[in-house]
């Protein structure tokens, strides 16, 4: 209200001196008044800044009003004789205003201080003849000095986008660079030149136009967003703001066709990043295209109605290619940094996951690398059996995960697909799919849009997969597909070491022929178990009459009857304890936190389902027992060796009888 209270009073004072100024003319010599040249000059100073008021968005109007207005009174203060001054002040007049419109603007000034002192005296022609003679000089001066300013001006815009496009050092932070990588989705990164470069070159269509507002908007994930914007006007909307496509900006998005209304008559509401109705009169926007794809929209706005003409739209395309020339060296230059540093990180990953002997540490430092570089909602690892028809779930953070070890059927499922294709997969929207579109078969595949896959294989088979998933729709890219398939060959080698470290581990450990804890695992174990200080039972068994079925039967049929109590040894101990072949025909089975006589109940009931199996030798079924002895810790002994003796000595009595279980005593 008050700038517009303000260019009221400006222009009335302006109108009221030009008034005064031409005054002169009203009264001539003879004392009559020149109605008729009065009027002409009035009509043509008032028409020439009407029509510069309506244009001042181009010219600047007020500098070169004020500066003329000055000179017409500076020069009716002196009676229109004190030329030398007179010429003087429309030099500077016409230099500041910077302006070929200025120049016509002084030009009839002159013109009516002529027809001025021709009204009062024609008889002396020399003056009025002298001062025209001097208004053409100073036009070839004027215009010489227009064309050195304005190779001036482009030789310095020349020099500013040579240093806003200047390559910068390659002194880049991996971390922040993976991170806004992360964030962002590196889709329209503001990084290193991007956002400064742009920046400069929306001031320049700011001061260039001397426009409202100026904005750049960016397609992200298929929309427009505001992306920068420079503006005198507080009611702008924040940088991120989404663009509808029903707006003009989207629709120049859309149509990725540029537009010029001088007559907006639809408000501000039209263009969709005002959030209060603004007066708009014009609208100019251009779209921005790279590679012929366009990728957003750079519009700019005016209060005025004919604010723009159609050279306009050549100038504003010559910025929009500006732009796309940023963007694209931007791009560019990030991407060649995140090839460096994700070789870098690949580096690091390989290193680090070889020095991992376990499973489960090269799942956390797999999944904690990974999560520094991707943004995802949800990540597994899951193993495939060596048939190639079901799989497992090894590992699942995030949202809607699975429980560990939960299985899957391959048919019908993403993971099947990408087991059978043996490469990565990658699709944007798994909603818009119809079949496949379960992740994991019959578990299901949740909520997710973005999806990315790669296969965990060795030289024989896929053994696994990677996944990661997003609720966001185009979240990963290509690149981002290659990345990953790079961590998934690495993760491969480290996985399939660790889990050749377990079996032979788990060959140290084990009986190669039950599949139970060996008699040197079990020591290690009985003395955690012990220095823990809390209670336990011991049982130790022994078969009935092994020597004699060996020899009756021979050792292959012994062979059979070790695995088959393992079994039921295994089937009681699962969760509870530990079941150990102490050796020979013996087994041992350690309970934590079991009373004796709850060690004893466990193992009545192991001894009464071995007597029950028919154990199948050749075409024979034949019938098997196993006594037991139970003793208790500290109940019955304080330390490792005393608590073997004891359950031991309990064993011996009970093998007495066969078939029975002893308690210690």
């Amino acid at each position: 209200m008050k700038k517009k209270l303000f260019n009221v009073i400006f222009y009335s004072v302006i109108l009221l001196i030009l008034v005064l100024a031409c005054f002169g003319l009203f009264y001539k010599t003879t004392a009559k008044p020149a109605f008729i040249p009065f009027f002409i000059l009035f009509a043509t100073y008032s028409g020439v800044y009407v029509s510069l008021i309506r244009e001042r968005t181009k010219v600047g109007i007020k500098l070169p009003l004020i500066l003329t207005t000055f000179t017409v009174i500076f020069t009716q203060l002196s009676g229109g004789e004190l030329f030398p001054f007179y010429f003087i002040l429309m030099l500077f007049t016409f230099i500041l205003s910077n302006s070929k419109i200025g120049f016509g603007i002084f030009a009839l000034v002159i013109a009516c201080e002529l027809l001025s002192q021709f009204a009062r005296d024609s008889t002396h022609l020399f003056m009025p003849i002298l001062k025209l003679a001097g208004l053409g000089f100073f036009t070839v001066i004027f215009e010489r000095m227009l064309k050195g300013r304005d190779k001036t001006e482009h030789i310095s815009t020349m020099k500013m986008r040579t240093k806003i496009l200047r390559p910068q050092p390659f002194d880049i932070d991996k971390d922040a660079l993976l991170k806004s990588v992360k964030e962002k989705g590196a889709s329209h990164d503001e990084f290193y030149t991007f956002e400064s470069a742009v920046g400069t070159l929306l001031n320049l269509v700011y001061q260039s136009f001397r426009c409202n507002t100026v904005g750049l908007f960016l397609k992200e994930e298929g929309n427009l967003r505001l992306k920068m914007h420079k503006t005198d006007r507080v009611e702008m909307k924040q940088d991120g703001t989404l663009i509808s496509e029903g707006t003009l900006v989207g629709w120049v998005g859309k149509t990725e066709k540029p537009i010029l209304y001088n007559n907006f008559s639809e408000g501000s509401q039209g263009l969709g990043y005002y959030s209060l109705n603004e007066k708009v009169g014009s609208v100019l926007a251009s779209p921005v295209r790279i590679n012929d794809i366009c990728e957003g929209v750079l519009a700019i706005d005016s209060k005025e109605t004919d604010a723009f003409v159609y050279l306009d739209k050549e100038r504003l395309s010559g910025f929009s290619r500006q732009i796309s020339f940023i963007l694209s060296y931007a791009r560019a230059r990030i991407q060649s940094n995140l090839t460096a540093s994700y070789l870098s990180t690949l580096y690091e990953l390989s290193n680090t996951m070889y020095k991992k002997l376990k499973k489960k540490e090269i799942f956390d430092f797999l999944i904690n690398t990974i999560g520094k570089i991707f943004a995802f909602d949800r990540i597994c690892i899951s193993f495939i059996d060596e048939e190639g028809r079901f799989g497992s779930i090894q590992r699942c953070e995030g949202e809607g995960v699975f429980e560990e070890n939960a299985t899957f059927s391959l048919e019908e499922s993403l993971i099947g697909v990408l087991v059978k294709s043996r490469n990565s997969i990658h699709f944007t929207d798994l909603t818009k799919r119809e079949k496949f579109i379960n992740i994991f078969g019959n578990l299901g595949g949740g909520r997710f849009k973005s999806f990315l896959g790669v296969p965990l294989l060795n030289e024989e088979r896929v053994f696994g997969a990677l996944t990661i998933e997003s609720k966001l729709s185009s979240k990963y890219r290509d690149s981002d597909r290659e990345i990953l398939s790079a961590i998934g060959s690495l993760a491969s080698i480290a996985i399939e070491k660790a889990l050749s470290y377990e079996k032979v581990e788990e060959q140290a450990i084990k009986d190669g022929l039950t599949g139970l804890f060996n008699h040197r695992r079990f020591q290690e174990i009985l003395s955690s178990e012990i220095s823990k200080g809390k209670s336990l039972s011991l049982v130790m068994f022994d078969i009935d009459h092994f020597k004699e079925l060996n020899d009756n039967y021979g050792h292959p049929a012994g062979d059979v009857i070790l695995k088959g109590i393992a079994e039921i040894l295994e089937k009681w101990t699962k969760g509870m304890g530990f079941a150990v072949r102490y050796g020979g025909e013996e087994f041992a089975v350690v309970l934590p936190g079991f009373s004796k006589e709850r060690g004893a109940n466990l193992a009545e009931r192991t001894r009464e389902d071995v007597e029950k199996k028919r154990f199948k030798i050749d075409s024979k079924k034949i019938r098997v027992t196993i006594s037991g002895g139970v003793a208790s810790y500290p109940e019955d002994a304080v330390d490792k060796s005393t608590l073997i003796e004891k359950a031991d000595n309990a064993l011996y009595k009970s093998k007495e009888l066969r078939n029975r279980t002893t308690t210690a005593t």
